[in-house]
């Protein structure tokens, strides 16, 4: 692992030094730290999760729907993908109707299916618009 990656891998949910770090950061240059970061935005709870996902917020595909927890797709429907751009937001639309119309057992369990459904009206109101 680089140097420059290294400074940037958080040790804990309380790591603002690295957090920081990963904020000053154009991810751009280092897109192998982003799937590091999506671990600590598994539990909103977490101090990092949310600055993690404002900064990932202009990086719309990573690989979270091919996981088994539901309440992480459902964060990030919630939190990530109802932010972005509508441009960023169809690049989803596909995982949305996948979820809404075949959902996992952890994607029912966890009730990712009713926020898929909510983004997935929202998309649809402002295409016909």
């Amino acid at each position: 692992m680089n140097q420059e990656l290294s400074a940037l891998i958080l040790r804990s949910k309380m790591d603002y030094e690295r957090l920081e770090a990963v904020r000053m950061t154009d991810l751009c240059e280092i897109p192998e730290i982003i799937p590091h970061l999506l671990e600590w935005t598994q539990d909103l709870n977490w101090p990092v999760a949310i600055p993690i996902i404002e900064k990932l917020l202009a990086y719309p595909v990573f690989p979270i729907f091919t996981t088994q927890d539901g309440i992480w797709k459902d964060n990030v429907i919630q939190y990530y993908i109802r932010e972005l751009s509508l441009e960023y937001k169809t690049a989803f639309t596909e995982e949305l109707v996948r979820i809404v119309e075949n959902p996992t057992d952890d994607e029912i369990d966890d009730e990712v299916v009713k926020s898929a459904a909510s983004a997935l009206e929202e998309i649809n109101q402002f295409l016909l618009s």
